[in-house]
């Protein structure tokens, strides 16, 4: 049942462009079934039928990439070995500089994360835009991560280190400190309230999180809508507490399902207390 819904979500990725290779061509759905459903007689099949001539979707993906997103969700990981044996560089880099470590960190998946380390991943590659793994890496990842030596403390180009990017942060990210502060002055709090997201706000202040901290620099940001190229750059201004980005942007969003709201009332809450 699992992979009957796994390969009918892949053929929706399919649709919006995933698995397209450079050119147009798709990704054969042959080796989507097989790391889908882990069959490594099919996967070996096809590797040698490949002859180190593999596909690549249109982000500059690997099969790599896809076997750690999709193919090994419930611990089967044979496949990532079979796939680096057969030459796919396992920190090989898509288009945008995400690794398939990277990918596995952020879905969560603890049994991708340890053997792409035991192949060789580098447990700090970085995005083009700074980010390693740690990022974006799901609660349980975080733990292997760290575990691996991941620095805690690394900043992206942003000068944001895991604790202001990452939506599901563990007690380990706050060691660099709560209240850390990015080249515009943004803390992690800063970032929470400019993405309405009431549940870390509820858990940084829990663990000390400063609401009165203004920022530094102005900050410009997109709020990833659009296709890049379409999202237009936004600007908040140099001087604002978290409170003050979470109310603009509810002014903003009015319309919205009323996270911003909460946000909002939260950090308010917070500042009264602090008087």
């Amino acid at each position: 049942m699992k992979g009957a819904f796994l390969l009918a979500f892949l053929a929706f990725l399919l649709l919006l462009g995933w698995g397209v290779a450079p050119g147009g061509a798709e990704i054969p759905s042959e080796w989507i079934t097989a790391m889908v459903e882990g069959d490594l007689v099919a996967l070996d099949s096809l590797l040698v039928e490949a002859n180190g001539q593999f596909p690549v979707d249109v982000q500059g993906q690997t099969l790599l990439h896809l076997a750690s997103r999709y193919g090994s969700g419930d611990g089967n990981t044979a496949l990532l070995a079979h796939l680096v044996d057969s030459g796919i560089p396992v920190s090989a880099p898509d288009l945008h500089g995400i690794t398939p470590l990277h990918t596995a960190a952020s879905n969560d998946c603890v049994p991708c994360v340890a053997r792409l380390l035991e192949l060789g991943a580098k447990v700090d590659a970085r995005r083009h835009d700074g980010q390693t793994p740690l990022f974006h890496a799901g609660p349980d990842a975080q733990l292997a991560l760290i575990a691996a030596g991941a620095e805690v403390a690394a900043r992206d180009r942003s000068g944001a280190i895991p604790l202001h990017v990452n939506r599901r942060p563990t007690e380990p990210l706050l060691e660099p400190g709560v209240n850390v502060t990015d080249a515009a002055g943004m803390t992690a709090l800063h970032r929470a309230a400019l993405e309405g997201d009431a549940d870390r706000i509820e858990w940084l202040l829990a663990r000390g999180a400063d609401p009165r901290i203004r920022t530094s620099a102005p900050y410009d940001f997109r709020e990833g809508v659009l296709a890049p190229e379409f999202d237009p750059v936004l600007r908040i201004d140099a001087g604002k507490t978290a409170y003050d980005i979470a109310k603009w942007q509810h002014n903003r969003n009015k319309w919205s399902t009323g996270r911003f709201s909460r946000a909002k009332d939260l950090l308010e809450e917070s500042r009264r207390k602090r008087r």
